[in-house]
């Protein structure tokens, strides 16, 4: 694990992954979870009044503070500049974590002693809690950090997140509709799409599952596929995605690009895996090195032995393993060198701290070195500017996906963009100067 090197607890980058692990533990289990990230108020006066190191003192005691307040299980975490976070498994409910709010303020009553000087610390401090604020990880901290802003805006210590809108239907409810959606059709693939580091040009995209209910609206994947999964409707779900993003990928017009499908860690364990994916292959008569399988890492690494056996009868059908999220599952070298994966993501938690956060780099540039030296390309995920695509295209990453390349479409719009994107990379740098579409071109420039 990361830790700050400041203040000696675990970083932003530890601290995504492990917030990730509690929330799918949290759902699984059954159990509750807070999560509380609170800020120092005020610090940047302490940092003109007393100086930086007297800042980056109070920084470090804020720390021991949080880690005060912690039982053993629990997990602080410094976020950025004075941000922190304590994660809270196995709670009773949200009173539990109010209290450790308020445990935290009482700790703070007491001033902070730095070079024979007292400096009184008061904190703002935003709840939230898994699953009644928040069912996934990215979905929870943006509910903490919003109680925590309406802390500080309003004055209080403390504010508490509030709840997702309530249905008035059950799980139950939900796993009928969703039953009744594969097979109305209404779930619907979007793609994101994939370049090549080097050459700009695309190489595929990767297919997510959208769902638009009658009923409900747009339905968060964070929702409906945990139904799926605790519902056993994932080997359907997931058997309709490889068929829709075979056969769609083959109506793409660019020949050769590949398709990545996601595999919930559930469907790991299903005896019908292979079969379904020998049965697409075969319908679709599609190629099959097309088809890439992403696994997370967390998902691999839970039983490896297992995880490994089924990598290398998907490879032997001729499809790709994609090894998702790396990076934050802490698997060891000793696994690593075994997987047999094609692929390696490069968690978006690296990729969009690249370009402040020197560790990062250090780290981004090892993933893709230790990666080549296996046989392995690596696709950045979460390239967002065009500063973080250049730096990684000096780290000698191969691929790379994300919102500065194009965000999830459907399957038409996709294709139009397919269509544009290569008419650029045709006409070479004059079209793309001609502005005929100027986003698209816009970016071409960007990218070099």
């Amino acid at each position: 694990m990361l830790e700050d090197a400041l203040t000696k607890v675990n970083n932003r980058v530890t601290f995504l992954g492990l917030l990730r692990r509690h929330c799918e533990q949290s759902l699984n289990m059954g159990s509750t979870m807070g999560l509380l990230v609170a800020d120092i108020t005020r610090f940047h006066k302490i940092n003109s009044a007393f100086g930086y190191r007297a800042g980056d003192a109070v920084l470090g005691q804020f720390a021991k503070a949080m880690t005060q307040v912690a039982r053993k299980r629990d997990l602080v975490a410094r976020l950025g500049d004075d941000e922190f976070a304590l994660i809270l498994p196995g709670i009773m409910n949200e009173g539990h974590a109010v209290l450790a709010a308020a445990k935290l303020l009482r700790i703070l009553e007491v001033p902070f002693v730095v070079a024979e000087n007292q400096i009184r610390v008061s904190a703002s401090i935003g709840i939230a809690v898994c699953p009644a604020h928040g069912s996934h990880s990215e979905n929870l901290l943006g509910k903490a950090e919003e109680a925590l802003r309406h802390a500080r805006a309003t004055g209080l210590a403390y504010a508490t997140a509030k709840a997702e809108k309530q249905h008035r239907w059950s799980d139950k409810d939900m796993e009928f509709e969703l039953q009744t959606a594969i097979a109305a059709g209404e779930l619907e693939l979007h793609y994101q799409p994939k370049l090549d580091v080097r050459s700009k040009t695309p190489i595929g995209a990767e297919a997510l599952i959208r769902w638009n209910s009658p009923v409900r609206g747009e339905v968060g994947p964070g929702d409906f596929i945990v139904v799926a999964e605790q519902s056993g409707l994932i080997t359907g779900m997931t058997q309709w995605a490889i068929n829709t993003a075979l056969r769609q990928s083959q109506q793409w017009p660019h020949d050769g690009a590949s398709v990545a499908v996601n595999l919930s860690a559930s469907i790991l364990n299903d005896q019908t895996l292979i079969d379904l994916l020998r049965g697409s292959l075969g319908i679709w008569e599609a190629k099959a090195d097309r088809l890439i399988l992403e696994v997370t890492e967390s998902s691999a690494m839970a039983d490896p032995e297992s995880s490994f056996e089924l990598f290398r009868r998907i490879k032997h059908l001729g499809a790709r393993i994609s090894l998702d999220d790396f990076g934050t599952g802490y698997s060891s070298l000793a696994y690593f060198r075994n997987i047999p994966a094609d692929e390696l993501k490069l968690d978006r938690s690296f990729v969009s701290a690249m370009l402040k956060d020197r560790a990062d780099r250090r780290i981004a540039r090892l993933v893709i070195d230790l990666a080549h030296a296996f046989g392995m390309t690596v696709v950045a995920e979460g390239v967002e500017d065009a500063d973080t695509y250049r730096l990684l295209a000096k780290l000698g990453c191969d691929h790379a996906q994300g919102f500065f390349i194009g965000k999830p479409m459907p399957q038409a719009e996709f294709c139009a963009w397919l269509r544009h994107y290569q008419g650029l990379t045709r006409a070479g740098p004059r079209l793309a100067r001609a502005g005929t579409q100027p986003a698209a071109a816009a970016k071409r420039r960007a990218l070099g």
